[in-house]
């Protein structure tokens, strides 16, 4: 139970920190009203994105597929989880394109339209969910511990691009960052393949 809560949590730090089109926009709002009002920005991502997995982890309790599916299903998560980590290997810097101001409307597009949470949750978020299924709110633990992770690396990356943002442009601070988060991807990668051959092979 602890291995698979320890993963939901680095997992979430590794999804709050990465660049992509929320993190760009929670950059965006500073650069417009400051750290503090931001944080409703953070809000907003939070339950447009919490309402995405919430129902793919519903949908996938409700059709109840056997274990093998998601150790199968795991085996193109690890193949996800390289790919994520050479893309992640390869930031140099974080910054805020677009200074387009943000609203609710767009959060909420922009979470339910982004492809890669479906494809994250589809294959590594809900087998790994699915590892607690047999413990009393187990799910909804996970998703819970995901949560905070995410929750607190986006903060703590708006918190610093707010108060640090000439360090954080730095060439050689960011990619350092990066590149432990993309061997974690690795490692995670790794563990993914190694359960589901022990369950086929078993």
């Amino acid at each position: 139970m602890w291995d698979a809560l320890i993963g939901a949590f680095l997992f979430g730090l590794v999804g709050g920190s990465v660049p992509g089109p929320f993190l760009t926009c929670v950059f965006t709002e500073i650069l417009h009203v400051g750290f503090t009002k931001s944080l409703r920005v953070i809000l907003w991502g939070l339950i447009a994105e919490t309402s995405v997995i919430g129902l793919l982890l519903l949908i996938a309790y409700i059709i109840d597929p056997p274990k093998g599916v998601f150790y199968a299903i795991s085996f193109a998560g690890a193949c996800f989880l390289f790919y994520l980590a050479w893309g992640v290997s390869r930031i140099k810097k974080m910054d805020a394109e677009g200074r387009a101001f943000i609203t609710l409307k767009k959060i909420f597009v922009v979470s339910f339209l982004n492809g890669p949470l479906y494809l994250f949750w589809t294959t590594i978020g809900i087998p790994l969910a699915f590892e607690l299924k047999g413990v009393q709110y187990g799910i909804v633990s996970f998703l819970f511990v995901f949560i905070v992770g995410w929750l607190s690396a986006t903060t703590l990356w708006a918190f610093l691009f707010s108060r640090f943002r000439n360090v954080l442009t730095q060439p050689h601070f960011i990619p350092r960052v990066f590149t432990a988060m993309a061997l974690l991807l690795c490692f995670f990668a790794i563990r993914m393949i190694v359960q589901g051959v022990r369950f086929f092979v078993s």
